[in-house]
């Protein structure tokens, strides 16, 4: 697909935004307005491998017709042209959490802030018995106004399923157990993502990945932040997901009641 192609004579490419494994990502205009287009596209000729990225469409476009927070990435529908799957996403204005993080010096109490509303958009992903599964600051975009949104549903899975035939790890970011195939897969999963973005949010670096924290299991901090945040993090990056918070009221009660900022 090149800039300037007009499809179904109406969406006009941009531009080419990123490439990934299953994914093509286009910036493309209808009416003056912007969307994202993904594109779906298997780089392999293999029935299993075109099977495996028509599970992942499929699943994504399920998935998001699910959400109706703000502060979760909307779709506004599906198409397919000769074969190919595509969903058409809102597009986000601003920049990726990452990116902003490490070019702003926020306060504790405007990071904490930020993070409860990440909190409350998980939270609705959670109420619809879906684990995201790759929260990550490059997946959330946030503008000049701390407003969130949350994107890339394509590694998403339904807690009543199971249903993901390939997960991808993050270091840093990825729980333990997401290391396990013999291990089914639940909220706790995002809750350790969670506070691995915190910690980010705090530290401007993530934590060290989970075989490097097999041998050195103590976090380091310093003292821009207060005790309670501290325990905090310690319990939502647990290996053990027992011992983590076991849903997104129970991290959110603690913020708000202790005194975390």
């Amino acid at each position: 697909m090149k800039n300037g192609d007009l499809l179904l004579n109406k969406y006009i490419v941009i531009k080419l935004i990123a490439q990934r494994d299953f994914t093509n990502l286009y910036l493309i205009e209808y009416k003056k307005k912007k969307y994202i287009l993904k594109e779906y596209k298997a780089r392999i000729n293999s029935k299993d491998y075109e099977n495996l990225v028509y599970n992942n469409f499929s699943c994504e476009y399920e998935h998001l017709t699910k959400f109706s927070s703000k502060n979760i990435v909307k779709i506004e529908k599906k198409l397919e042209i000769n074969g190919i799957n595509y969903l058409v996403l809102e597009y986000c204005k601003g920049t990726t959490l990452k990116e902003f993080i490490l070019t702003n010096d926020l306060s504790v109490t405007e990071i904490l802030n930020i993070f409860i509303n990440i909190l409350i958009a998980v939270k609705e992903i959670h109420k619809n018995s879906i684990v995201h599964m790759d929260i990550k600051a490059t997946n959330i975009i946030i503008n000049m106004n701390f407003e969130i949104k949350i994107i890339d549903f394509d590694s998403a899975i339904s807690i009543k399923q199971n249903n993901k035939l390939i997960i991808k790890i993050t270091d840093g970011y990825s729980a333990p157990e997401l290391y396990s195939t013999k291990i089914a897969i639940d909220e706790r999963a995002d809750i350790y993502s969670l506070f691995s973005l915190l910690y980010f949010m705090l530290y401007k670096q993530v934590p060290m990945s989970i075989i490097n924290r097999f041998y050195y299991p103590e976090l380091l901090f310093d003292n821009i932040i207060n005790i309670e945040v501290k325990n905090l993090i310690k319990k939502g990056l647990s290996f053990d997901r027992e011992n983590r918070f076991k849903n997104i009221d129970e991290i959110l009660e603690k913020l708000l009641l202790k005194n975390c900022y």
